[in-house]
């Protein structure tokens, strides 16, 4: 595998750990609880599909980016 293919699994896997559902909130200051959309791993909320898109674009392949450089800069001595 070069080192393109290794990159696009990379990419591939790090979208595919994100996705868009409900999770569960407390709401202060009585505590109740309330369902909210958005990103279930991060738990983020995101009203509407373009904001999670704005989330992987501008937060998840950043990151992914910034800890593959990481690792390879750690490889590298």
């Amino acid at each position: 595998m070069d080192k393109i293919d290794a990159l696009l699994a990379a990419v591939q896997k790090e979208l595919k750990r994100h996705n868009y559902g409900y999770f569960v909130i407390e709401v202060p200051p009585h505590g109740s609880k309330v369902q909210v959309p958005g990103c279930l791993p991060c738990q983020k909320e995101f009203r509407t599909i373009d904001h999670f898109v704005e989330h992987l674009a501008d937060e998840a392949l950043p990151a992914l980016f910034i800890n593959l450089r990481a690792k390879k800069e750690a490889a590298n001595g």
